[in-house]
């Protein structure tokens, strides 16, 4: 499933990278910096715990889960009512100072502000959610085209998800989930990036995140590994993050562009990290033709090839598999190795697994 607001730094073009990376086993999915939660709904794990400081954001997962119907029925007559107005700027302006004036005194009024949340966010400038010091949305107007702004199906599927499976949702500080993460849990923390220059854009809430709020993440990553629980962090490609968790596995992930052979260029293209404190070893299944399958053995090399500017995993020139770039990158850029480690025929499919190390 998508997420059902986009999200500056969204995950959706990293979701097979960051699959590749999970451990292949765990019980609980902790996220204490939930946003769009792209991972969560790409991975949909019947038990999770997630955490989300921004109120608005909250009451958003919150209300889409006990009161999806008022809200598919409402935002459907603010997706008409733009798209038939003479002055969509005009519209959009009047929305988003009535979204600033409510608060959450009364469900009627959480329920009318997340309504207005969805549909800022599919007609604001490049979907960006802002915040100014007071906790207003100020984002400008977006281009002003035709766009779908209710998507019924995608938040019945998100309701339905979040109440028929053990999904807690939290509005609390990214520090509280340590008290009830245990072994053979696992956590994704995708918190605000620590800042490459002095404009860099942090502002996804009114308080912030500062310096001493990332050294506290540093911290609360030190304690996980100390209490044996399987950790993955994502963050810009910063020296500050690299130098203090050093003693972990750093990734380099790389998504503008795909990599070129020359290496000093790729060194430029990398913009964010991966850390983990576990060693990949990851396997994953592959549907096949039988006629490659046949031409296939256990322990055989793959690689990733580019080709026509398409990207696949290869092995005795053989496509197996198209990946995306993002994919294709980090699996260069990190020098994973890939092996068949098994194959074999289920209920007439020819099936190989990737050892990914």
């Amino acid at each position: 499933m998508d997420p059902i607001i986009q999200w500056v730094g969204g995950k959706k073009r990293l979701l097979n990278v960051l699959d590749l990376m999970l451990p292949n086993n765990y019980n609980t999915y902790f996220e204490p910096f939930l946003g769009g939660g792209a991972l969560l709904y790409k991975l949909l794990p019947q038990n999770a715990k997630i955490y989300e400081i921004n109120i608005n954001i909250y009451n958003l997962y919150i209300n889409v889960k006990n009161n999806v119907s008022e809200i598919i029925e409402t935002l459907h007559i603010y997706e008409q009512e733009y798209l038939n107005s003479e002055n969509r700027k005009t519209y959009y302006l009047d929305k988003r100072t009535l979204y600033n004036s409510l608060d959450y005194s009364s469900l009627e009024n959480g329920i009318k502000k997340t309504i207005l949340l969805l549909f800022l966010n599919k007609t604001c400038f490049n979907a960006v959610y802002r915040e100014n010091k007071k906790g207003g949305f100020n984002v400008p107007v977006g281009n002003m085209k035709n766009c779908k702004i209710c998507n019924t199906e995608q938040l019945n599927n998100i309701s339905n998800y979040l109440n028929n499976n053990n999904i807690s949702i939290y509005n609390n500080d990214f520090t509280t989930f340590i008290e009830s993460i245990k072994v053979n849990d696992f956590v994704y923390l995708d918190p605000p990036y620590y800042p490459l220059k002095n404009d860099s854009f942090v502002g996804y809430d009114k308080n912030g995140f500062n310096k001493e709020k990332h050294d506290e993440l540093i911290n609360i990553l030190h304690i996980l590994n100390e209490k044996k629980i399987n950790f993955m962090l994502s963050n810009s490609n910063n020296t500050y993050f690299r130098d203090r968790l050093s003693m972990y596995n750093i990734y380099d992930v790389s998504i503008a562009r795909t990599l070129n052979s020359n290496i000093a260029d790729r060194k430029e293209c990398i913009c964010e990290i991966l850390v983990t404190n576990y060693t990949l070893h990851k396997t994953q299944n592959i549907n096949i033709s039988q006629k490659i399958y046949s031409n296939l053995n256990k322990n055989d090399n793959v690689s990733v090839e580019l080709k026509n500017k398409k990207h696949f995993l290869q092995s005795n020139n053989i496509d197996l598999k198209e990946i995306n770039k993002c994919l294709y990158n980090f699996i260069t850029l990190n020098k994973i190795k890939i092996s068949i480690n098994d194959k074999y025929v289920e209920n007439n499919e020819y099936i190989i697994t990737l050892l990914f190390n």
